[in-house]
């Protein structure tokens, strides 16, 4: 039943006809609407869903967007901060970025730009490094996993897929990027779909197919454009991400949401690894009301191994809702998952996992570790960690924890004269300098590093009104 939380003809069949496409893309939105109107929204007590906020998403606040304007690259948003600004802006991804995508999220729809980070200029694509192609309509590997009925939606409502494929034996020296910029758009005459300045519902999707023996650092972005109030606008964004890693190929993706404090935030994440492949995925998550990001990973070839990294900082009332799924579905095959976080004020989060190592699978080695830090008597985090084993001749481990800054740990350096906000404010930092130096590229640290100075002013240091200095975070990691 579709109930009350969707208004008849927000998210109709006439608008998903509108999408362009071919003919076997519309098939597939229509019959992926018909599953969504069949189920509704999930709701909490869904076991994938259980304690999300999902129950508070009204669909009728947001309408999809099925256009996509053409738009210069000289187009200016908010006080007069351009596209080339914006690209010129990301320093954290200089001087390893090598191409970038950009897909601007507005409520006129999705339009992408292709640049190079050295320079600007549309990207021509070049098979024998890699080619980027922005007309695929993609979720055949998210597919594969099960989609729930917000997955649904998103294939419904997808106005395109981009792909990013790099051939057999490429080893790239700098990062792929793919950044999507949530945009208001101040000046709309002649673009299409103007109706109303609220932002609407987007629905982003991301194909990445690694080729046998290639090397490749990709990063995906997802935040608001500078000078925009996208920043204050409850908006909502459903991404799909998915990546295929070839036979002894390496890959890693670095995924930062930081969107801003009204938005929605849910992001499905799937990967393949084949055999003798390696692949690693960090997450960060710092915006949003609400940011849910489900991770599957299944390791299909033998000797394959994947490491799952995520970090995610709460304050005021926000929650970051992670689930993850650590498949093994061959032998010898090797995962490792650490995801920490803290959550301040009233704010949540909530960890599921599982390891499931399939029948056949000997001789595959899982790790799963979750650690929360709870830094406000409001604030509140959920660790649920679970195995599901097939096979015997395995290594498997889970653990969890969740509570406040480590009582042993402050009075050690109390004791040497520290004084006890300062003390609280080291050990947080110290926490998370171990995922910054993780990272596979250097779009994390900052942002980490960001986000847990203004989290310490507001939880640790509220008198003061700022945390322990950066040069501090840099000694500890």
């Amino acid at each position: 039943m579709v109930g009350e939380l969707i208004e008849p003809g927000a998210f109709s069949e006439d608008q998903v006809a509108a999408i362009s496409g071919e003919e076997f893309s519309k098939k597939r939105r229509t019959a992926s609407l018909s599953r969504f109107l069949e189920l509704g929204l999930p709701s909490q007590a869904e076991e994938d869903w259980r304690y999300s906020r999902i129950e508070e998403l009204d669909l009728a606040n947001f309408r999809p967007t099925v256009e996509r304007p053409s738009l210069p690259a000289s187009m200016q948003f908010g006080d007069g901060v351009g596209v080339r600004e914006v690209i010129n802006a990301l320093e954290i991804l200089a001087p390893r970025a090598y191409v970038a995508l950009v897909r601007l999220l507005s409520d006129n729809g999705i339009a992408a730009l292709a640049v190079t980070l050295n320079g600007w200029g549309v990207l021509t694509t070049d098979s024998s490094v890699v080619a980027v192609d922005h007309t695929t309509f993609g979720g055949g590997l998210s597919q594969s996993f099960g989609l729930d009925s917000v997955g649904e939606l998103a294939q419904a409502f997808q106005p395109e897929s981009v792909t990013v494929s790099l051939p057999d034996g490429v080893r790239m020296e700098g990062a792929v990027a793919v950044l999507h910029l949530l945009v208001d758009l101040p000046d709309r005459s002649g673009l299409p779909g103007t109706q109303g300045a609220a932002l609407a519902a987007s629905f982003p999707s991301s194909r990445i197919e690694v080729g046998e023996g290639s090397q490749v650092d990709l990063v995906e972005m997802f935040f608001p454009i500078p000078g925009s109030s996208a920043n204050d606008l409850a908006s909502l964004v459903v991404a799909q991400s998915e990546i295929s890693v070839g036979q002894a190929a390496n890959a890693t993706l670095t995924t930062v949401q930081e969107l801003g404090p009204e938005a929605w935030f849910v992001c499905h994440q799937a990967s393949d690894v084949a055999k003798d492949a390696s692949f690693t995925s960090f997450t960060v998550s710092v915006g949003g009301h609400y940011s849910r990001f489900r991770t599957d990973s299944r390791l299909s070839g033998t000797g394959g191994e994947t490491r799952l990294l995520a970090s995610y900082i709460g304050s005021d009332s926000q929650m970051h809702d992670f689930r993850t799924l650590q498949e093994h579905a061959a032998p010898r095959t090797h995962s490792d998952l650490l995801f920490k976080g803290a959550v301040a004020d009233e704010a949540k989060s909530v960890y599921s996992g599982l390891i499931r190592i399939e029948k056949g699978a000997t001789k595959s080695a899982a790790f799963q570790t979750n650690k929360n830090l709870v830094l406000s008597e409001g604030a509140h985090a959920d660790s649920v960690p679970n195995l599901d084993i097939e096979e015997n001749d395995v290594k498997c481990s889970h653990a969890s924890t969740v509570g406040p800054v480590d009582a042993d740990q402050r009075y050690y350096l109390e004791s040497r004269g520290i004084p006890t906000p300062v003390a609280e404010s080291l050990i947080v930092e110290g926490f998370f300098s171990e995922m910054a130096e993780r990272s596979p590229v250097g779009a994390v640290e900052p942002v980490i590093k960001d986000k847990v100075a203004r989290l310490l002013g507001q939880a640790i240091l509220p008198e003061t009104g700022s945390g322990v200095s950066g040069a501090a975070f840099e000694d500890l990691a």
